[in-house]
């Protein structure tokens, strides 16, 4: 099979495309012929050497975490997938070497849903990481319908799911927007956007001086503190970055605030929960632009510019 690799750490330059041999379908896993897969910002860090795992990466190594095509085999035990069906799948990259971004992928049947006709491969690519990522955000917080919940980016690749999430829960949901961007986030869940060129803390509470109920930190560094003062004495607090709790971050114990550290685990129930939100037009993926597979280093480029909001997909021919 073809697909993306790298030997080492470094820029978009230290990716090429390559020759590798086609995988083979364990027990219990299900070889994908890979349609689209998307590039996340753990692909950036993973390549640059920045995201490490507990376990060694493994060179030559093949990023990609997303997935959707139609199933090319299945391994013994597998008895809910044949071949041809149409999928989407979240792989475990980076430290098991099944990586997405090729022809071909196994990955085990438990990280796999199908996929309805009415789904393209592109749209489907864009959900699983990000996704189940921003559902288990929002869900680690446990906030009943009308209460209130901050989300510090709601307009990057988590937080955009995460924000549409939210409002499908019946959470109400307040962001610090841009101005030029306050429409685009109102599509997301938005109802309440606050200025970014003050204190968060402080433009929060001119909206909700008790503070809001609930947040979700997917900044780090000091919006990390600020969105974790805007939360209200006794309320919830989720990261999807776990450095900030180490000394130094914003967590303080006076504050009766639990703190949650979010990592993402690939979760069938999760996934198909998307699949079926994406089928009725209750989420929607932002995408900026398709590349082809040989295109994947300039896909890295335009992911490592500021200010990009959208989804990039690699779309196998």
């Amino acid at each position: 099979m073809k697909a993306i690799v790298l030997d080492h750490y470094g820029t978009p330059d230290v990716l090429y495309l390559t020759e590798m041999p086609d995988p083979v379908p364990g027990t219990n896993e299900v070889l994908v012929r890979v349609y689209a897969s998307s590039v996340n910002p753990v692909d950036i860090g993973v390549r640059q050497g920045r995201i490490l795992s507990s376990e060694p990466h493994r060179f030559p190594m093949i990023l990609g975490w997303d997935a959707a095509g139609i199933v090319e085999d299945v391994g013994d035990g597998v008895t809910d997938f044949v071949r041809g069906d149409r999928v989407v799948l979240i792989s475990e990259q980076p430290s098991s070497g099944r990586g997405t971004h090729a022809e071909l992928v196994a990955v085990p049947s438990t990280q796999i849903v199908k996929l309805p006709e009415t789904i393209n491969f592109v749209t489907a690519a864009a959900i699983p990481l990000a996704g189940i990522t921003a559902l288990q955000a929002v869900k680690a917080l446990s906030l009943s319908p009308g209460q209130l919940i901050l989300i510090n980016n709601p307009l990057g690749a988590v937080g955009g799911f995460a924000s549409q999430i939210a409002r499908q829960l019946g959470l109400k949901v307040i962001s610090p927007v841009s101005p030029h961007l306050v429409e685009e986030a109102r599509t997301q869940g938005v109802e309440w956007a606050v200025p970014v060129d003050q204190s968060l803390n402080n433009a929060v509470r001119e909206v909700v001086p008790e503070g809001v109920d609930g947040a979700i930190d997917l900044v780090g560094a000091d919006i990390a503190h600020q969105t974790f003062s805007a939360v209200k004495n006794g309320g919830a607090y989720t990261t999807v970055l776990p450095e900030w709790w180490k000394p130094g971050g914003p967590y303080t114990e006076d504050r009766v605030i639990k703190p949650i550290v979010v990592e993402n685990k690939p979760n069938q129930a999760d996934l198909s929960k998307l699949v079926e939100w994406l089928n009725l037009g209750i989420l929607s993926p932002r995408i900026e632009q398709t590349f082809s597979l040989a295109q994947t280093a300039e896909a890295h480029r335009l992911h490592e510019k500021p200010g990009l909001t959208r989804k990039l997909i690699i779309e196998n021919a």
